[in-house]
């Protein structure tokens, strides 16, 4: 059995004048590389901080702390002949200009709007950051690749800069992307890449490949930029779905998906997809950069099956998914055929919010205007209710498609913890 551990520790500060992409970058690269005028992989994202408790120049300071510390922020990409490396440069971001501009409320949302626009990738920085000043906040809102960025890493940078704003000093990373990129290629030529593979063709034998909502529209080749917030039912106890599934709430939402996307598609059986943060070492917790894994989560709808029983399938594909998510998931989906059009992403409570010293910061994901998934749903807990963020390809479905099944999706949570739908819950 290969040590992972083991080989991840072989890889920390090692030093090479070139890195290969990992396994979830090159997918990102290459659909990039083909589409230049995409910002599907954008990052872009809004913190409000109030100006009574922040000094500007100080919180300047502490973004650029809080870059110099991650090397993710100073990696370039450069092609070869054998495919794209990684580069890592000597930049320091000490005198990096963070362009600061006082705006109306009304000028932000609109910049809000406009604020995502493709990234060089050949270019200097894969990040780009301003401060807007309105009457009563500043704003910072930035823009990360995704090849160098994911959302933990929205959550340890945003950790670094109230760090350094306060102490003047940040927790520095164990382990960084490059470490990580050259423990990743070991990992393609290990046992466990071989193990992962046998796991994967025994998991989709004699499974159908795909599981779609059946298109409204005739596609073609603009991609669509749908965009729907809807809340379910705010009577909702949560410690109902904690107790149906022991706690794994996450699961608890994949599985009702991927029922709900078996039902509405009139199919036994369902694949759909979630994403795993892919810092399973506790030596990544502090570490920027891509790791973010997607697992395809294959189940099959038996009625004669307890909910236990099925939530019990759900999490074993889980955990069977996130024990052998660093495959190579291109290959994998050649392979299988695969095809991702549907995915659900549990994003929890942290992204409601930033904790910043003793200020409970207003956080926001910016919308993307071009977007490639067929339809992406992240589930995000709040105090009374839980909201959904829709993602959807508007030159394949209808606003009302997508109501449609999300309403069906609702039943479906509803009837797990043992409820009926009311008429409170709805699109926004």
């Amino acid at each position: 059995m290969t040590d992972l551990k083991q080989m991840l520790t072989e890889h920390i500060g090692e030093k090479r004048d070139y890195y290969p992409l990992n396994q979830s970058q090159i997918g990102i690269y290459y659909y990039c590389k083909n589409h230049p005028e995409s910002v599907a992989y954008n990052l872009p994202s809004i913190c409000e901080l109030p100006k009574q408790k922040v000094a500007l120049s100080r919180l300047s300071a502490a973004i650029k702390i809080a870059l110099n510390n991650h090397v993710a922020f100073r990696c370039k990409i450069v092609e070869r002949s054998s495919g794209p490396v990684w580069v890592l440069t000597d930049r320091s971001f000490d005198d990096f200009e963070i362009p600061v501009e006082k705006v109306s409320e009304e000028a932000l949302t609109e910049i809000k709007n406009r604020y995502a626009k493709p990234f060089d990738l050949f270019g200097d920085l894969l990040f780009r950051i301003n401060i807007y000043e309105t009457e009563k906040n500043y704003s910072i809102i930035s823009d990360f690749h995704h090849l160098i960025y994911d959302g933990s890493s929205c959550r340890i940078w945003f950790q670094d800069i109230a760090a350094a704003y306060y102490n003047g000093t940040v927790e520095t990373e164990e382990v960084t992307m490059l470490d990580f990129c050259a423990y990743d290629d070991a990992y393609q030529k290990s046992q466990a890449e071989m193990d992962a593979i046998s796991y994967y063709r025994d998991v989709f034998q004699g499974a159908k490949p795909r599981t779609s909502i059946p298109a409204d529209l005739e596609e073609n080749d603009l991609p669509g930029d749908g965009y729907c917030v809807y809340c379910f039912d705010k009577r909702i106890d949560f410690s109902k779905v904690s107790a149906v599934c022991n706690g794994r709430v996450g699961a608890f939402f994949v599985g009702a998906f991927a029922y709900a996307a078996a039902k509405y598609t009139g199919t036994g059986d369902a694949v759909v997809y979630t994403g795993n943060h892919g810092r399973m070492d506790e030596r990544l917790r502090h570490s920027v950069g891509m790791f973010v894994r997607m697992l395809p989560v294959y189940v099959t709808i038996d009625e004669s099956f307890s909910l236990t029983d099925y939530l019990s399938q759900v999490q074993e594909r889980l955990y069977g998914g996130i024990k052998h998510g660093k495959c190579a998931f291109a290959a994998l989906m050649q392979e299988h055929k695969l095809s991702i059009d549907l995915s659900i992403l549990y994003q929890g409570d942290f992204f409601n919010h930033v904790p910043f010293g003793d200020i409970d910061c207003p956080w926001e994901a910016l919308p993307l205007h071009g977007m490639d998934d067929d339809f992406v749903i992240m589930v995000f807990k709040e105090k009374e209710h839980f909201k959904l963020k829709v993602e959807y390809r508007k030159d394949k479905y209808k606003l009302q498609t997508v109501h449609e099944f999300l309403r069906a999706y609702e039943e479906t949570v509803m009837t797990f913890i043992g409820e009926t739908v009311s008429n409170e819950g709805g699109a926004v």
